[in-house]
């Protein structure tokens, strides 16, 4: 799987909602380190409206077991 800015995501654990906003770079790691940023679908009681996250790109299109199964960590929707 590979990030998309403006495609929406579910992620494997909490099966919650994402939308890719911008793919970016961390600028104080040798080499670069690419990051996905992305925002909530849903509202928090501590982070507010629509949180913004980020992180890096290899963590956001990785795949991992769970439940005995291999997932993407962030699957597609759209």
């Amino acid at each position: 799987m590979t990030a998309e800015v403006g495609k929406r995501y579910r992620h494997y654990k909490n099966k919650k909602e994402y939308v890719v906003l911008a793919l970016g770079y961390f600028t104080e790691s040798e080499p670069l380190l690419e990051c996905v940023v992305y925002q909530a679908q849903y509202d928090t009681d501590d982070l507010g409206e629509q949180p913004v996250f980020i992180r890096p790109r290899a963590m956001f299109e990785e795949c991992l077991v769970y439940d005995g199964k291999t997932v993407d960590r962030f699957g597609l929707i759209d």
